[in-house]
């Protein structure tokens, strides 16, 4: 009798042993998933903010572009204003009274 108890508490002991082992690896692979998907999405974001990084310097530059081709048309603008001579009022009425007689 004591042989088949002592090897049925033996028994019990080795399934409540199996039981925690299980538990404990539930508890690790949990865990583990959790720890990886916690990594996962903290790389997702550092990518995102070397991403937005990029695309910001790549905006600035294209708004800096954009001014020096306004500034450049600007200059050339004022140029050709300069090159050729002001039509004053009185040879503006002059051409106008000349293409009225013609």
């Amino acid at each position: 009798m004591i042989g088949k108890r002592k090897a049925r508490e033996e028994i019990a002991n080795l399934a409540e042993q199996l039981r925690e082992a299980r538990r404990r690896r539930k508890v690790a692979l949990r865990e583990a998933k959790e720890r990886c998907r916690a990594e996962r999405i903290a790389a997702r974001e550092r990518a995102r903010s070397i991403k937005d990084a990029f695309s910001a310097r790549a905006e600035l530059e294209a708004e800096k572009k954009y001014e020096a081709d306004l500034c450049r048309i600007e200059r050339a603008d004022r140029r050709r204003r300069n090159e050729a001579p002001r039509v004053t009022r009185i040879e503006r009425q002059a051409e106008s009274a000349r293409l009225e007689l013609a």
